[in-house]
C-alpha cells in the first residue's frame, strides 16, 4: 500500500466469470475502463421521536454499493467480452475493485445492471456500465489491505 495521493490511473479492477468465488489478481483485469466511481450509501429510517430533542433522528438501515464507470470498446478485448457476456445473460461476477495494486475497495459478487454503448464521432466508442450488488452466492464486503 502506497502512501500520498492516488490518482484514477492507480486503481485496478479484476473481474471473473466466476460468481461466489473472489475475483483475484490472477483474474481478468479490467484495463479498458476508465473513470470508475464507487458509491457506498446507507439507506436510513427517521427515527425521531418526542426524544430526539427537536432534532430528526436517523436509523441506518441498508447499505447498497454500486460501481460506475466507462468502459472503452476494444473488440476482442477479455474485459469488454466478459462485462456483455454477463450484461446479456444476466448472470452476475465476481468483482474486486481496488484504488491501488494492492489496496482498499469493494470485493464481491455483482451484476452488470446496465451497459449503454456511445459512438462519438470524434471520440473512440464507449460503453457506460454500472455493476450493482447481487448476494446470491457471497455478500459484498470492503476489502482492506491493512
Amino acid at each position: 500500500m502506497s502512501t500520498g495521493i492516488l490518482t484514477g490511473l492507480d486503481g485496478k479492477m479484476y473481474i471473473s466469470a466466476t460468481a461466489g468465488t473472489a475475483a483475484t489478481s490472477a483474474d481478468t483485469e479490467a484495463e479498458n475502463l476508465k473513470d470508475v466511481t464507487v458509491n457506498c450509501e446507507w439507506s436510513s429510517a427517521d427515527a425521531t421521536r418526542r426524544a430526539s430533542g427537536k432534532y430528526r433522528s436517523k436509523k441506518l438501515t441498508i447499505k447498497e454499493m454500486k460501481i460506475e464507470g466507462t468502459l472503452v470498446n476494444v473488440k476482442g478485448a477479455a474485459d469488454v467480452a466478459l462485462f456483455a457476456t454477463a450484461w446479456n445473460a444476466g448472470t452476475a461476477i465476481a468483482v474486486l475493485c481496488l484504488d491501488e495494486a494492492s489496496g482498499d475497495g469493494p470485493d464481491g459478487d455483482f451484476y452488470v445492471t446496465n451497459m449503454s454503448r456511445s459512438e462519438p464521432n470524434e471520440d473512440c466508442q464507449t460503453f457506460s456500465v454500472s455493476l450493482e450488488v447481487c448476494d446470491d452466492d457471497r455478500a459484498a464486503t470492503w476489502h482492506s489491505a491493512t
